[in-house]
């Protein structure tokens, strides 16, 4: 995603990220505008802007609600609509913090290992193999999120819908990588996509097939189906899904 993120600001040397409450919720929130503060590294700033937008977002969403349960008003579109990429990009990062908490929270994570037949299932999305049933088995639950919080309003069956569950299937193949590399040591590195979105590794190759602007990518991409011990037991998939969103 090239160009100047949305929501970010930049005062006096620090950052921020912020977005406008609309005008018919700001007597709910009590506020024109939320700021999250994200220090004074950009490239740290970057890499946290995503999660911290989110966050403000579902208090905008609760705010909605609270207004919908008064007045049954509802907004005629999405309050902030993501493109396909971003939503990719905001999974990816989601999902690398889950896991990142999890496995703070027990040893035992990362001896879990990764179900071949999920991986298998995500490269089928990827390369627009998977039915828009099977694309809701592996994603749904996730464009359903982000339905509720006011960034899409596609449904299942249109194109739109399509395209979006691809390009999570990226982000949850992408996030499945990282999560064996960390189990076996390596993948804490930042990926943040930089100030001018290229993705986080230097790979000078980010238009190769399934790839998603601000992603993490490689031209010779290993699959993360063949990278841990398959005796390991249990299933990440189930893990992942078990997660807070």
């Amino acid at each position: 995603m090239a160009g100047k993120l949305r929501h970010f600001l930049q005062r006096d040397g620090r950052f921020y990220s912020r977005i406008v409450v609309p005008k018919e919720l700001r007597g709910i929130i009590g506020k024109s505008e939320l700021r999250a503060p994200l220090g004074a590294d950009r490239r740290e700033a970057v890499r946290r802007h995503q999660i911290e937008v989110a966050k403000l977002m579902t208090q905008v969403a609760a705010a909605e609600e609270k207004l919908a349960l008064t007045t049954g008003a509802r907004p005629a579109q999405p309050r902030y609509p993501m493109s396909g990429e971003e939503m990719a990009q905001l999974n990816y990062r989601l999902r690398l913090d889950q896991d990142a908490e999890v496995r703070v929270a027990s040893p035992a994570y990362a001896r879990v290992g990764i179900d071949d037949q999920y991986v298998g299932q995500l490269r089928a999305g990827i390369a627009g193999a998977a039915t828009d049933t099977e694309l809701c088995d592996l994603v749904g639950h996730r464009i359903a999120l982000f339905r509720a919080r006011g960034y899409t309003e596609a449904v299942q069956g249109t194109p739109e819908w399509r395209g979006l569950a691809m390009m999570l299937c990226v982000s949850e193949y992408e996030a499945l990588e990282r999560a064996v590399e960390r189990d076996e040591g390596f993948g804490w590195r930042d990926l943040a996509p930089g100030p001018d979105g290229a993705c986080g590794r230097a790979c000078g190759a980010c238009e190769h097939a399934g790839s998603v602007p601000g992603l993490p990518c490689s031209p010779e991409k290993p699959e993360p189906g063949r990278r841990y011990n398959p005796q390991v037991a249990g299933h990440l998939q189930r893990l992942l899904r078990s997660l807070p969103p």
